[in-house]
């Protein structure tokens, strides 16, 4: 079982019994895929919100790298760049070497 499905699981009070002879008893050996369905349409709108969020907060945000130098994942399941380059601040300015790491944890380098 992993983290996050035990995590979301809900756990049955001790008083209730189990009883996997009842008809009425229906194991799903796959309940993650079943909350998937619910949880990834909520999670691409957080995306949105928060990507649109950004942009608006951070106008002059732009690429620190050429698009052919980005390395994507290559997960079976999930897709994603390996990291983002980015600055902000104008071009000329001296605080453009400013720039935003998505791999690990954010981090950001003041010039």
């Amino acid at each position: 079982m992993g983290l996050f499905s035990f995590l979301t699981r809900k756990a049955p009070s001790p008083r209730d019994p189990v009883n996997i002879a009842s008809p009425e008893f229906k194991a799903n050996p796959y309940p993650f895929y079943a909350r998937l369905r619910a949880e990834a349409p909520l999670a691409r709108l957080e995306g949105q919100i928060a990507i649109g969020t950004l942009l608006r907060r951070v106008p002059d945000l732009r690429l620190n790298v050429v698009s052919d130098a980005l390395r994507w994942r290559s997960w079976l399941i999930l897709r994603g760049l390996e990291s983002l380059p980015v600055a902000f601040g104008k071009h000329g300015d001296k605080g453009a070497g400013q720039g935003v790491s998505t791999s690990g944890i954010s981090s950001i380098r003041s010039a």
